[in-house]
C-alpha cells in the first residue's frame, strides 16, 4: 500500500519517516490510510511509533513518524533463528504493554505480527503500523471493513478474523501476540504451509504442536501463556493484556526500571545469548589489607572481563581456539574516483561455497558488508573493507556487484594454522577488487515533465528548455542538431534552464553517472507572482490571508511567513497568483471589534495596492483597492 523514505525535517532538526500511500486506485485505502495517522497522532506512549504529521501532496497522501534505528523482530529472529526464552518475554512484555495503551483507548491493531514490531538499537521495543485498525467504539467502521473480508497477516490471524473481519475484538489481538510469541522462542509458526483449507481447519481447531513439544526447555508458564493466549474459542482466551502482564510480572522483578528492561534488550541484540538481567551491587565488608586485595581482584576481574568481550568482539575466539578448522577472510575494493562520493557507490558481495561435485551453494549466514577506510584512500582511489570473516576450510566463490559491473573469484580458504605460516595471509586470506570506471561515453535518454507547483498541472507544452554549452545558452532543438546526435552522453554534467511565460525560471545542474544511459526528470515550477502593497492610516489593525495570518511568500525561496501588522507605509508581499480573500480586523473600538473582507485578485507581475482606513460615519473599518 505505500512507500517509505528515511528524512530529514527541516524545523524539528531530526531524522524522521514519510509513509507515502502508493496505491490510491481505492478510496478505501486512502481513508485508512488518513485514519492511520489521525489515530497515532493522538497516541502519546514511548513504546509506540510516534507521528507528527500528515499532509497531501499532489495526488498522494503522506505521514511523518518517528525514526526507529534498529531492527524488526521478524528481521531479529531470522538472525538468531529463534530467541532466548528470557529474551522472547521481556520482548514480549513490552509489546503487551504498548498494545494494552491502545486497547485501554478503544483501537485494535488487527494486524500484530513481528514485521510491525521495531527494536532500537538502544533496546527500545516500539509498536508501529495502525493501517487496518478498528475503533472498539465505532459501530461499523465507517463501512472500510466489508461482510465476508479478511484483513492482516493470515499466518497471525485469529480464526473469528479469518471467518469475517468484522468480528473486532481486542481478544483477536491477543491471539496474534500468542502466535508471536510461539515464533519467538520456537523460531517458527504454529501453522506452516499456505493459506489452505486444511491449515484454515487446525487454526479453527486449535491444532498445533505445543511449545514443549518442540523444546521441553521451554517453562511450563510461558508454554501456559501461548495455550491460552492462542485458544480457539474466544471466550477461553485471555480476555485482557493487563491479565498477561501479571504472569510476566514475576520474570520482570530482577529489572526495577525501564532502562534495566532496555539494557537487556540492547545488550541481546548485540550478540548476548542470554540476558543480563541486574543484579543488586553488594560491597564487600573488608578491612585493611583485605580491603585492598580485595579490589585489586576485583579490578584484575573486570580487567579480565573487558579483555576477554573484547577479544569475543574481535572474534579472537576463533582465531585461537578453532584455528585448525576455521580461515579468516577479508574482501577489499577499491574504486577509482569519479563524480560520486564515497557513500554513493553500490557494493554488494556474495559468497558461495564449492561441494566436491563443484556445484555452488550461496552461504547465505554470512553478511559481507563494506565500510570506507579512510586510511588507505588515495589521491585516485577510495578503499573499502569488509570485516574480517572466519569460515570452514574449503574452496569458496566470491561474486562482487559493483555498480554495473561484475567480479568472480574462486580461492581455497585454508585454516588459520596454516596462514599465518605464509606472509601473505599472516592476518587472513586477502581479496582485492579494483573498479577503474573507464567506460565510455553512451548516450542518454533524457524525458522531462513540467509541473504547476502549486496545483500539479501539466505546464509541459508551453515551457521550454535550454542547455548552456559552448559559453551560451542555446535552445534544447539546437542543442540537439548542434552538437552530437541525441544531446546527452553519460559520465557529463550539464547545466539546464527551464521556461515558462507564466512561471519563474528554474536552472538545474544534471550530473550523469558512466553508467547511466536513461534519465526521467519531473520538475515543478513556481509561477511568477504578483504584488500585494498594502498599508493603513489607523493604528491596531491585524490582516488575514484566507483567514489566516500566515501566508507563502513567494520570492525567493518561497518560505511560509506570518504577516505583519500594516502600518503608515506600504508594506509589499509576493503572492502566487490566483483569488484571496482579505480580511482587517481592529479591536480599539470603544463597542467592540470591527472586521471587514474583500476579495482580490493577484495578476503574474502585476501590483495591487491595498489601502486601510476608517470611515468617517461611524468609524469601521474599510478596504480600498487601487
Amino acid at each position: 500500500m505505500g512507500a517509505v523514505y528515511k528524512a530529514r525535517h527541516p524545523t524539528l532538526q531530526k531524522t524522521v519517516i514519510i509513509k507515502k500511500l502508493t496505491l490510491t486506485g481505492s478510496q478505501d485505502f486512502v481513508e485508512r490510510f488518513r485514519r492511520e495517522a489521525q489515530l497515532m497522532m493522538e497516541f502519546r506512549n514511548e513504546k509506540i511509533v510516534q507521528v507528527y504529521d500528515h499532509f497531501k501532496e499532489e495526488n498522494a497522501y503522506h505521514i511523518v513518524m518517528e525514526y526507529v534505528d534498529g531492527i524488526t523482530l521478524e528481521d531479529l529472529i531470522a538472525k538468531r533463528r529463534f530467541l532466548s526464552e528470557d529474551a522472547a518475554l521481556l520482548i514480549f512484555s513490552e509489546i503487551c504493554d504498548a498494545l494494552k495503551y491502545a486497547h485501554d483507548r478503544q483501537v485494535i491493531h488487527r494486524d500484530i505480527k513481528p514485521a510491525n514490531i521495531l527494536i532500537s538499537k538502544d533496546g527500545v521495543v516500539k509498536l508501529v503500523d495502525f493501517g487496518v485498525s478498528a475503533n472498539l467504539e465505532a459501530s461499523d467502521d465507517d463501512g472500510l471493513t466489508k461482510a465476508g473480508m479478511t484483513i492482516g497477516t493470515p499466518s497471525y490471524l485469529a480464526p473469528e478474523q479469518i471467518a469475517n473481519a468484522r468480528n473486532r475484538d481486542k481478544r483477536s489481538d491477543i491471539y496474534s501476540m500468542g502466535v508471536m510469541l510461539y515464533e519467538m522462542i520456537l523460531g517458527k509458526k504454529p501453522f506452516r504451509g499456505g493459506f489452505t483449507p486444511e491449515v484454515i481447519a487446525r487454526i479453527e481447531k486449535g491444532k498445533y504442536t505445543h511449545p514443549r513439544k518442540v523444546n521441553p526447555k521451554i517453562k511450563r508458564s510461558t508454554q501456559g501463556i501461548v495455550k491460552k493466549a492462542m485458544h480457539h474459542k474466544v471466550k477461553k482466551r485471555f480476555q485482557d493484556l493487563g491479565v498477561i502482564l501479571k504472569k510476566t510480572a514475576k520474570f520482570l522483578k530482577p529489572f526495577k526500571t525501564q532502562e534495566d528492561i532496555y539494557s537487556a534488550i540492547r545488550l541481546y541484540l548485540e550478540g548476548k545469548d542470554s540476558l543480563s538481567q541486574p543484579k543488586k551491587k553488594r560491597l564487600p565488608d573488608l578491612s585493611g589489607k583485605a580491603t585492598g586485595i580485595g579490589i585489586a581482584s576485583v579490578i584484575v576481574l573486570i580487567l579480565a572481563g573487558a579483555g576477554v568481550l573484547w577479544g569475543i568482539q574481535n572474534q579472537l575466539h576463533h582465531e585461537w581456539l578453532d584455528g585448525e578448522n576455521l580461515g579468516a577472510l577479508q574482501v577489499k575494493v577499491k574504486v577509482k574516483k569519479g563524480r560520486k562520493e564515497a557513500d554513493e557507490n553500490y557494493l554488494h558481495a556474495k559468497l558461495y561455497a564449492e561441494n566436491r561435485q563443484g556445484s555452488l551453494k550461496e552461504v547465505k549466514d554470512v553478511r559481507i558488508q563494506f565500510q570506507e577506510d579512510k586510511e588507505l584512500e588515495s589521491k585516485s582511489y577510495y578503499t573499502f573493507k569488509s570485516e574480517k570473516i572466519y569460515l570452514p576450510q574449503k574452496m569458496y566463490m566470491l561474486l562482487l556487484y559493483a555498480e554495473n559491473e561484475q567480479f568472480r573469484e574462486n580461492f581455497y580458504l585454508s585454516p588459520r594454522i596454516r596462514q599465518r605460516e605464509i606472509l601473505s595471509m599472516k592476518e587472513g586470506r586477502q581479496i582485492t577488487f579494483t573498479i577503474e570506471r573507464n567506460m565510455p561515453e553512451l548516450p542518454v535518454k533524457v524525458e522531462f515533465k513540467f509541473f504547476a507547483v502549486h496545483s500539479g498541472r501539466d505546464i509541459s507544452k508551453k515551457t521550454e528548455m535550454a542547455v548552456y554549452a559552448n559559453s551560451t545558452w542555446k535552445e534544447w532543438r539546437y542543442f540537439v542538431s548542434g552538437l552530437r546526435s541525441g544531446g546527452f552522453f553519460s559520465g557529463n554534467r550539464y547545466k539546464l534552464r527551464f521556461r515558462n511565460p507564466d512561471y519563474q525560471d528554474k536552472y538545474y545542474n544534471l550530473t550523469i553517472q558512466p553508467e547511466q544511459t536513461s534519465v526521467n526528470l519531473k520538475i515543478n515550477l513556481a509561477p511568477k507572482p504578483g504584488s500585494l502593497y498594502f498599508k493603513t492610516d489607523t493604528e491596531d489593525v491585524r490582516l488575514l490571508i484566507n483567514d489566516s495570518e500566515y501566508f507563502y511568500d513567494e520570492s525567493g525561496d518561497r518560505s511560509y511567513r506570518k504577516l505583519s501588522s500594516p502600518t503608515g507605509k506600504n508594506q509589499i508581499i509576493r503572492l502566487s497568483p490566483g483569488e484571496y480573500r482579505i480580511t482587517a480586523e481592529s479591536s480599539r473600538m470603544i463597542l467592540g471589534s470591527s472586521t471587514v473582507k474583500k476579495n482580490i485578485r493577484i495578476q503574474s507581475n502585476e501590483k495591487v495596492y491595498l489601502t486601510i482606513s476608517k470611515s468617517p460615519d461611524d468609524d469601521s473599518l474599510r478596504i480600498n483597492i487601487h
